[in-house]
């Protein structure tokens, strides 16, 4: 049986309370970072908008960030954080980050390499992204290529905040949850291509080849939409309704080949 809610007490003796003991290193910059972000996470939701909620996510990212040096923390991990500080306490969100950036081999999601010196999980999801939208929606695919946008200029930060911007903390809830169900980034993949493919009318009314218009619209439409209209399109994602898993698959397994 899962204990739920999950408790906000932890032992002394478990890794997030031994990670927030840890003396600061002199050479890290990861705490000055994290200072610099918190104001710009979630600035409007009342859990974020106090002292309290805020020190939580500081202690969450500073956390992270200690229990594997290597990374330390990346713009775009509070977000993250910050949905999963909106369902759990502070302990039981440690060790759900601690999972999605671990690898599949020891029971983790592999999301590691998005935030890993030179971005080459990120990387690897924009190509594969491009690929795959090529094959499912080739009238926007083609409208993005012929205006000059990659998908680094607006999946990117669809990636790195598991959609927490510009989505619902509460849709981006569904994309971390499915991330944890299927062990792995594929989740994030068929959601960027569904967002993306449901940009296709704007772009077919955009100017053709306007680099601002076509920008303008993967940013600022999907931003648009409410939270009934982004959990609709996302969902089409998530589940294989709208993009094929085997496909997505497919086209990340060549990305990163």
């Amino acid at each position: 049986a899962v204990t739920w809610p999950p408790p906000a007490e932890y032992p002394e003796t478990c890794e997030y309370a031994a990670a927030l003991a840890a003396p600061p290193d002199p050479g890290d910059d990861a705490r000055d970072a994290v200072a610099r972000d918190l104001c710009r996470t979630f600035p409007e939701h009342p859990q974020f908008g106090f002292a309290q909620g805020r020190a939580a996510l500081s202690r969450v990212l500073v956390a992270l960030a200690v229990a594997d040096a290597d990374v330390g923390y990346c713009q775009g991990m509070a977000f993250v954080a910050g949905v999963a500080l909106m369902y759990l306490p502070e302990e039981p969100s440690f060790r759900l980050l601690r999972r999605l950036l671990r690898a599949p081999e020891v029971g983790g999601c592999g999301l590691r390499s998005l935030y890993e010196p030179g971005l080459p999980g990120l990387r690897a999801l924009l190509a594969a992204h491009d690929a795959l939208l090529a094959d499912v929606c080739p009238s926007a695919s083609s409208a993005l290529a012929a205006a000059g946008v990659p998908a680094a200029l607006y999946a990117a930060q669809w990636f790195l905040t598991a959609f927490a911007c510009p989505f619902p903390p509460a849709v981006a809830a569904r994309v971390v949850d499915a991330v944890a169900q299927e062990g792995c980034a594929l989740p994030l993949l068929r959601a960027s291509v569904a967002a993306a493919a449901a940009c296709e009318a704007a772009l077919a009314d955009a100017r053709p080849g306007d680099f601002e218009g076509a920008v303008g619209v993967m940013k600022l439409v999907p931003a648009a939409w409410g939270s009934g209209e982004a959990r609709a399109v996302l969902s089409g994602g998530l589940s294989g309704s709208s993009v094929d898993p085997a496909a997505a698959a497919a086209a990340l397994a060549a990305a990163t080949a």
